[in-house]
């Protein structure tokens, strides 16, 4: 902590800030990075609408106009949420409570999640050949199964169940995750011989007498072969990333988790059934990731409801 510390401006705040962060080992790197990241932008849009930003000097009245920019922004509620949750952080560090003992209650988010790929989009991740195996897998694993980034990364070869098609998944949780089972989906057979495949092509050229990991997707440095971590973006810059700025869009794991439950949900899947698929605990989640818009309310509209 640096209680009583005076800035000069909130960059110089927000370095010292994020040097202790990274100091504090109950918190992973993605964690961090998100407080890093996120107090930076509210911090920058603070400033843009003539609010203090100094931890010291940020009071109550300033929140109260930063709720209201935000309101005219008209950005998303769980925008919203991530910019105080990380504003309060940068505040506590300096021993700054006031956002905590501001008892704001957000109004409830009417608006579908739209981060959707559109149908065009989806023909062109899983047709596009000129991509790399792991690319080609791990798009599969998200928009036909509607598998999580840490379920991909932590998937085995004795996970996958080729005789009866089916794929065991450790989902989010502690232990290891929270297990289910998925069933194959058009291509998914392909796709898992395709990984066992260039799994046994890297343990061929790995160093004769290296560890090799129990994980299914793997990658290699210096003859030596390492599972993805799950905290860091190490699979994201091999994936999502290059593919973001290969297509002009945005390429992302939850964006295709949404838009496989999307699809199944436009072809008539039960909510029940799709929450189980994608591991949601609650269909109420399900229900952000499906989203409700015109093209949905005109279709209920058709229906007989009276006759």
């Amino acid at each position: 902590m640096r209680r009583g510390r005076r800035f000069q401006s909130w960059q110089a705040a927000a370095d010292h800030f994020e040097q202790d962060l990274r100091t504090d080992s109950t918190l992973s790197l993605r964690t961090v990075t998100f407080y890093k990241e996120t107090a930076h932008v509210v911090l920058r849009f603070m400033e843009s609408e003539g609010l203090h930003t100094l931890p010291h000097q940020i009071v109550k009245d300033d929140l109260i106009k930063l709720l209201d920019a935000m309101e005219r922004k008209k950005l998303a509620i769980a925008t919203r949420k991530g910019y105080l949750s990380a504003l309060n952080k940068y505040l506590l560090h300096f021993g700054n409570s006031c956002l905590q003992s501001l008892k704001y209650k957000f109004p409830a988010d009417t608006r579908p999640t739209v981060e959707w790929y559109s149908p065009d989009q989806v023909k062109l991740l899983l047709s596009d050949a000129d991509k790399t195996p792991l690319q080609s897998i791990v798009l599969h694993c998200e928009l036909c199964l509607g598998m999580r980034r840490v379920e991909i990364i932590r998937l085995r070869p004795i996970d996958i169940h080729d005789d009866r098609a089916y794929i065991d998944v450790l989902g989010k949780g502690p232990q290891g995750g929270k297990p289910r089972s998925i069933p194959y989906n058009k291509g998914t057979r392909e796709i898992m011989q395709l990984a066992l495949k260039r799994r046994e092509e890297q343990i061929a050229s790995a160093r004769p007498g290296s560890p090799i990991p129990d994980k299914l997707i793997l990658w290699e440095k210096a003859g030596e072969l390492h599972a993805y971590s799950e905290e860091g973006w190490g699979l994201d810059k091999v994936v999502t990333i290059p593919l973001t700025k290969k297509y002009g869009f945005k390429v992302s794991n939850h964006k295709g988790r949404r838009t496989f439950g999307r699809a199944l949900y436009r072809a008539g899947v039960g909510v029940p059934t799709i929450a189980r698929i994608l591991g949601h605990e609650s269909t109420e989640v399900t229900l952000k990731y499906i989203g409700v818009d015109l093209d949905d309310m005109r279709a209920a509209m058709s229906v007989p409801i009276y006759c």
